[in-house]
């Protein structure tokens, strides 16, 4: 990005699961609970490693929403900072 005249960006790819707004809390975090134990199977770490994955450092449903709300201000900021339309 700071090749592009846009310093102070670090983008990267990452990957996660989402439920509606409503979902009650305890399906949350059993969803939650549920895949952060199926990406730490050996195998399934392998397979992601593979992939040039990483398994998560974010590891609870709040830090996730966190983490989604601050990558929208930064990709807010990005957009306004290119000058990139919707045409």
């Amino acid at each position: 990005m700071h090749e592009s005249g846009l310093p102070g960006f670090d983008l990267t790819t990452w990957w996660g699961v989402m439920a509606p707004a409503q979902t009650p809390q305890e399906v949350v975090d059993r969803l939650s609970r549920e895949i952060l134990a199926a990406i730490e199977q050996p195998d399934v770490k392998e397979k992601l490693r593979a992939m040039g994955s990483e398994t998560p450092g974010v590891r609870s449903p709040a830090a996730f929403t966190a983490f989604v709300e601050k990558e929208l201000k930064t990709y807010s900021e990005l957009v306004k900072r290119s000058g990139a339309t919707a045409d």
